[in-house]
């Protein structure tokens, strides 16, 4: 058998060639995550996340080669997630902003920590792109206001305060 091949094979091979390769060279995975509540499992606890208002997510690098979101039904459980997994590569972070129910970066929101508030896993803890919108909703329930950096500090407090210290 004769295998001939033409420009026209040849110019379609090449074409295809070119598909598959720019294929492979997709952007990486940026940005918070799409929330199908009632469909997502909270990354720590297992739960299914069907409340909104309080949950959080991370942007990890899975293992080099691609990234994936991880989803928390409670700011507590990323909290407890990022501690009990130290060696997780985590690209980004983000919590809901209890009031607007839309993704803010972590590291510029504004956390309440109030007893009056309920949250999925008791943690307490929500989270307010503004102070202001924080400071409305800590009239009701009174708590703290906290910025990312105070509230990873206070949560461990609280946890070491009610289970004890984490040994190692």
């Amino acid at each position: 058998m004769n295998l001939r091949i033409t420009p026209a094979i040849a110019l379609f091979t090449g074409i295809a060639a070119l598909a598959t390769l720019a294929s492979c060279q997709q952007t990486p995975l940026s940005g918070p995550p799409d929330l199908k509540l009632g469909h997502q499992e909270c990354g720590d606890c297992g739960m299914l996340i069907n409340e909104d208002r309080c949950c959080a997510a991370i942007l990890v690098d899975a293992d080099g080669t691609h990234r994936e979101h991880i989803l928390f039904d409670d700011i507590g459980c990323l909290l407890e997630f990022k501690t009990s997994k130290p060696t997780t590569k985590i690209i980004e972070h983000w919590v809901r902003d209890y009031s607007a129910r839309t993704w803010v970066k972590s590291e510029s929101a504004f956390y309440l920590m109030s007893e009056g508030i309920r949250t999925p896993m008791g943690s307490w803890i929500v989270a307010f792109a503004t102070r202001k919108a924080a400071e409305a909703v800590q009239k009701e329930n009174d708590g703290r206001i906290l910025n990312w950096d105070e509230v990873i500090v206070a949560r461990r407090d609280w946890m070491e305060a009610r289970y004890g210290k984490r040994p190692g």
